[in-house]
C-alpha cells in the first residue's frame, strides 16, 4: 500500500470505527482516506467482503466510491476519496437549513439506489454520512450491507429498527426507520438520539412527537428556523421523520414516497 506518505501513524489519523482506523493518504497526487482493519477477525472480514462486493456496482453521486483495496497477511485495507468536511455527526451544529435539506435528500437518494438493487444498508447514522467540500453527502461504510431478506447481527442503539433488533430479516422499512431517526436528529440538532437508563420518552421520536403535538406543531431547532426553514416546511419535515419511525412497518413511507415529500419542501 503506497498511498500514505508517512505511513499509518498518528499524524495522519482521521477517525476510528468498528472496522478499525482511518488515515489520510495520498494516491496519484490526490488525497485519499485509508481504512485499516484492526485485525482479520470474522467481523472485519465480513465487512471487508461486503465493501468490495457491493460498492463497485453502486455508482451514485451520494455513495462513496471505492478507490482500491488490499488484503495483507494481518490487515485489510480499503481506500476512498478524502471527504474534506468529515461526517455529519461532527458538523451537526454548523448546518443551516439549506445544507440540512441537501444532506437529507442526498442520503435518501443513496438509500433509493440501494433499494433499487434490492440491498439493505442496515446501519444508517450520521457517522456514516460523509460530506465533500460542497457538503454533498456521501453514504459510506458498506460493511453491513446485505441483500433484502438476509439476516445479520448488527445493532446501532437508537438507529436500528426495533423489528430488526429482535432478529428479523432485513427489509426496506428497516432503512426507512433509520432514515427517519437521522432526519429527526438533523432537524432537531440533537447530539444523542437516546437517553440510556431512562424509562419513558427516551428516544428522539418521543421528543419529536411531543413537539409536533404541542403548540409549535414541529420539532425543528430554532437555529434552522432563523436560517431559512419556514414554518410549513418545519411541520412537513417533522411529520416525515415521524412517519418513517412508525412502529407499524407497513405505515412507513417507501423511499420513493420519502423523496416525493422532500421535493415538495422546496417551495415551502
Amino acid at each position: 500500500m503506497k498511498v500514505c506518505k508517512n505511513r499509518f501513524d498518528s499524524s495522519n489519523f482521521i477517525d476510528r470505527g468498528g472496522f478499525g482506523c482511518v488515515y489520510l493518504g495520498s494516491f496519484n497526487g490526490q488525497k485519499v482516506a485509508v481504512k485499516v482493519s484492526r485485525n482479520k477477525a470474522e467481523q472485519q472480514r465480513t465487512q471487508f467482503v461486503a465493501e468490495i462486493k457491493y460498492l463497485p456496482g453502486l455508482q451514485h453521486p451520494n455513495i462513496i466510491r471505492l478507490t482500491g483495496y488490499y488484503e495483507a497477511p494481518d490487515r485489510f485495507y480499503l481506500v476512498y476519496p478524502y471527504m474534506k468536511n468529515g461526517n455529519v455527526k461532527n458538523k451537526l451544529q454548523e448546518l443551516d437549513w439549506s445544507k440540512t435539506l441537501k444532506i437529507i435528500k442526498g442520503t435518501a437518494r443513496a438509500i433509493e439506489e440501494l433499494h433499487r438493487n434490492s440491498l439493505i444498508y442496515r446501519d444508517l447514522k450520521p457517522e456514516n454520512i460523509l460530506l465533500d467540500k460542497d457538503f454533498t453527502p456521501k453514504l459510506t461504510d458498506f460493511g453491513t450491507v446485505t441483500p433484502e431478506g438476509e439476516y445479520l447481527q448488527r445493532f446501532s442503539e437508537g438507529y436500528t429498527d426495533p423489528v430488526i433488533a429482535d432478529g428479523a430479516a432485513g427489509t426496506k422499512p428497516n432503512d426507512i426507520y433509520s432514515l427517519g431517526v437521522v432526519i429527526l436528529q438533523l432537524i432537531m440538532k440533537e447530539e444523542k438520539v437516546t437517553v440510556p437508563g431512562s424509562v419513558a420518552s427516551n428516544h428522539i421520536r418521543d421528543w419529536a412527537r411531543s413537539s409536533y403535538d404541542s403548540e409549535r406543531k414541529h420539532a425543528v431547532d430554532q437555529k434552522l428556523i432563523q436560517k431559512g426553514c419556514r414554518r410549513q416546511a418545519a411541520r412537513a419535515i417533522t411529520l416525515l421523520g415521524l412517519d418513517c419511525v412508525s412502529d407499524n412497518t407497513e405505515e412507513r413511507p417507501t423511499i420513493a414516497q420519502v423523496l416525493l415529500r422532500l421535493g415538495d419542501l422546496e417551495g415551502n
